[in-house]
C-alpha cells in the first residue's frame, strides 16, 4: 500500500486530514474520526466546519479529491476490487456512471 500520506480536506483545512489509506484525522482532538457505514455499505464520516455546521463525506471521495487527479472531470468513484471500504488510493479511480456501471456488471458487484 505504500507509506500513507495525509493532506488537508479542501473547506475544511486546519481542522481535518485525509490519508492516502482512507482515514479520517481530526486535527484539534488529535485523533483519528471512526467512519460509519451507510446502508449501501460505503464509509461515511461527520466533518464540522469553524462554525460547527455538519456535512456528511463518503470517505472514498474525500480520497479522490485530496489524492487522484481528474483531468476529465469524471463525477463518480469507483472501487477498482469492488470492496467499498477499501479506500485506499491505490484501489480508487475516477469514473462515469456508464464506467461504474460496467465495471459494477464485470466483476458482480
Amino acid at each position: 500500500m505504500g507509506m500513507e500520506k495525509f493532506k488537508d480536506i479542501e473547506g475544511y483545512e486546519g481542522l481535518y486530514r485525509i490519508s492516502s489509506w482512507g482515514r479520517v484525522y481530526n486535527i484539534k482532538r488529535d485523533k483519528f474520526v471512526s467512519p460509519e457505514m451507510t446502508k449501501k455499505g460505503y464509509l461515511r464520516v461527520d466533518l464540522y466546519n469553524s462554525k460547527g455546521e455538519r456535512k456528511h463525506f463518503k470517505i472514498h471521495r474525500l480520497v479522490a479529491e485530496a489524492f487522484i487527479p481528474n483531468e476529465n472531470n469524471k463525477p463518480q468513484v469507483n472501487h477498482l476490487d469492488g470492496n467499498k471500504q477499501n479506500n485506499s488510493i491505490t484501489n480508487l479511480e475516477w469514473c462515469t456512471n456508464s464506467e461504474n456501471y460496467e465495471h459494477a456488471k464485470l466483476n458482480r458487484v
